[in-house]
């Protein structure tokens, strides 16, 4: 069997401690596993990548996001994630989380490269359950829509 290449999304920085207790261990297991052949790790970050040789088989990548998502950031934070998946020949795109795998299912339907979301929750519903999004608001709609894209 080929050696697999798969990218890895998370829309959280490196420097959170979500990153290093959730996508870190996954990435190490995924990178050390007999039929993965390299992990490109892609972040959503302000900062700079992290340095070649950080973890064994792994690289990683920024994609440039924004505290103040619109319709259009979606869509081009889901072409660039497209982009590399196809520009590093990857065999999956893994998601971590709802709010990734959005991006993700875009992603997946821009470059034909199956989709993987780990960890998904209902992402839209907390965030209107607590007040932040309404639900008759965009990112409520759209974040919705692409969770029941994802089952």
């Amino acid at each position: 069997m080929a050696e697999r290449k798969i990218l890895y999304f998370s829309t959280w920085s490196t420097n959170e401690g979500i990153t290093k207790s959730t996508v870190f261990p996954i990435i190490r297991q995924l990178s050390a596993h007999p039929d993965v052949g390299h992990v490109f790790l892609a972040t959503v970050e302000a900062g700079t990548a992290l340095p070649a040789g950080f973890m064994a088989n792994v690289e990683h990548y920024i994609l440039p996001g924004t505290s103040s998502p619109t319709m259009t950031s979606l869509f081009r934070l889901s072409t660039r994630l497209a982009g590399l998946a196809k520009e590093k020949k990857a065999d999956v795109i893994w998601c971590r989380g709802a709010t990734a795998a959005g991006y993700g299912v875009i992603a997946h339907r821009l470059s034909g490269i199956p989709l993987v979301v780990d960890s998904f929750e209902p992402h839209a519903q907390y965030m209107a359950e607590t007040g932040t999004w309404r639900r008759a608001g965009l990112k409520y709609i759209v974040q919705r829509m692409l969770e029941k894209s994802v089952r």
